[in-house]
């Protein structure tokens, strides 16, 4: 068995698709799969069929879908989801994989680097505040003086590079698919923090960044995911505090959108989302049955979120 399996999700162009592939077979440690989850066509023009897993999903599908497919079809103890169009360094792989020798580290987040000035951080990591604000750690700064030096609290790993515990991520479930690519990361991060479980930055592992997946929805559904994701996990922080900066976040949104028409859908969208107040109970349901199964060693894979296939599935 592989010790480490590398998760690259089709999103963007073939041509940074290839050049992430490239990359990871240049400085790839011993013992690595390496799964490439294709949502189009793709001839394989370089016979890499002996190096690389080929998991293919319908066209079309999205990007998150992508991802947990290529997670499902993954058989390493650690996998690694990297997005395309990200370049990563020789050693990378080896000084996040040591960081799981800790039994309580469920995730590891590399450091992202801008790939047009390798001295700028792209993220440490990612935050997420009691008001449901999501930051990028570190966001802008260079390496040789962070905003937050040594080893800050990290939420979870960016969706661009991001290591995980595949046993935890059996027992807890994937990304999910109700929240759109910006918010999944930071529902599974709340997730492993919930049943106790570590992310940790690991400084050594340098990862020059790829593209996020493409955005979608509009400001209705954008503002509803925000919502929805917020009500998941409120209060963090304690009521007072959790609902003065989510009050005062949805009033600068609101403020920002004044002279635009987003105003009308983003409003509707956080209306929407207010309605998943009555979710919480049966989230907090299921997560006191992970901490049991975690605390027991019990638990089963979820079901692959879609079949692998051996060609392309054509609409």
């Amino acid at each position: 068995m592989a010790r480490l399996s590398i998760v690259i999700p089709h999103w963007g162009t073939i041509e940074q698709l290839e050049s992430t592939l490239v990359s990871v077979l240049e400085n790839r440690p011993a013992d690595t799969q390496v799964l490439v989850v294709l949502s189009d066509i793709y001839d394989d023009p370089y016979d890499l069929k002996d190096e690389v897993s080929f998991v293919y999903a319908p066209i079309g599908t999205d990007a998150i879908r992508c991802v947990n497919l290529g997670i499902d079809a993954s058989s390493s103890p650690i996998v690694h989801v990297l997005a395309p169009g990200s370049q990563v360094t020789a050693g990378w792989a080896d000084a996040a994989l040591a960081r799981f020798a800790d039994p309580e580290v469920a995730a590891v987040a590399p450091r992202i680097l801008d790939p047009t000035d390798m001295r700028r951080i792209v993220a440490d990591g990612i935050a997420y505040t009691s008001g449901g604000a999501v930051w990028p750690i570190n966001e802008g700064e260079t390496i040789d003086n962070p905003a937050l030096p040594g080893e800050p609290d990290v939420l979870g790993p960016d969706l661009r590079a991001a290591f995980y515990r595949k046993s935890i991520l059996n027992r807890v479930g994937r990304l999910p698919i109700d929240l759109g690519p910006e918010l999944a990361a930071i529902d599974l991060a709340l997730t492993l923090e919930a049943v106790d479980q570590r992310c940790v930055l690991e400084t050594r592992s340098h990862v020059i960044a790829g593209n996020l997946p493409q955005k979608v929805g509009g400001p209705f559904r954008q503002a509803f995911w925000a919502e929805r994701l917020f009500w998941r996990w409120a209060p963090r922080g304690g009521w007072p505090s959790c609902m003065a900066a989510h009050v005062g976040r949805v009033l600068i949104e609101t403020w920002r959108n004044l002279p635009s028409l987003r105003l009308p859908a983003g409003l509707a969208g956080r209306l929407l989302g207010l309605c998943q107040i009555g979710a919480r109970a049966s989230g907090r349901r299921r997560l006191a049955e992970y901490r049991r199964q975690l605390a027991a060693g019990l638990g089963t894979a979820p079901r692959p979120h879609l079949t692998t296939a051996t060609t392309p599935v054509r609409n």
